[in-house]
């Protein structure tokens, strides 16, 4: 991604380049489920198994838990676990920085969440840090103006589910066709 953004800054000197919000929450995403996996190496199986089951509590966030099981299964998960559960505390407070409403409350926001994440210690979640730090600009842009390619990956996965229960399409005209009868009907 570097190289794409380094050849946009040069093709494109007046661009704003716009980091989509749904990578960035997938990078901490993936930064929990990395200390999940890592804090249950050490259970027995029993547990190691309950843990694979319900990882997507975890992934999910704790306002958008539907029933109240759900809250004390996520709340037996993360007594289980330190680790675990700053890692949880962590994405939790990531993703309320991106809710921010302007870009002074961002950047009052992430500083607060870049002492969580140096206090923690957790690796992962340094190097999530690290990228974050990186693209803090591209971040920025895409809280101010609001803009994402949700649509177009919706796209993307829908066209290639389709490749993929088709098994393929010798013919790219039939292909294009249904793509497009697709992309057109409800």
């Amino acid at each position: 991604m570097t190289l794409f953004r380094s050849v946009v800054k040069t093709c494109f000197p007046n661009a704003r380049i716009v980091a989509d919000k749904f990578h960035v929450c997938r990078l901490a995403n993936w930064a929990l489920e990395s200390v999940r996996k890592e804090v249950q190496k050490e259970f027995s199986d029993y547990r190691r198994k309950y843990f694979k089951r319900s990882r997507f509590l975890l992934l999910r966030r704790y306002k958008n838990l539907k029933t109240s099981e759900q809250m004390k299964q996520l709340t037996v998960m993360l007594q289980v676990s330190e680790k675990l559960k700053h890692a949880y505390r962590l994405k939790e407070t990531f993703y309320e920085v991106l809710n921010s409403n302007d870009s002074n409350e961002y950047v009052q926001r992430f500083k607060q969440w870049q002492n969580d994440v140096i206090q923690c210690a957790i690796p992962q979640f340094n190097r999530f840090l690290n990228t974050v730090m990186e693209w803090k600009n591209e971040i920025l842009a895409a809280i101010a103006t609001g803009y994402s390619n949700g649509y177009i990956e919706g796209c993307n996965n829908r066209t290639k589910v389709l490749k993929r229960t088709c098994y393929g399409l010798r013919n790219f005209e039939r292909m294009r066709n249904r793509i497009l009868y697709m992309a057109n009907s409800k």
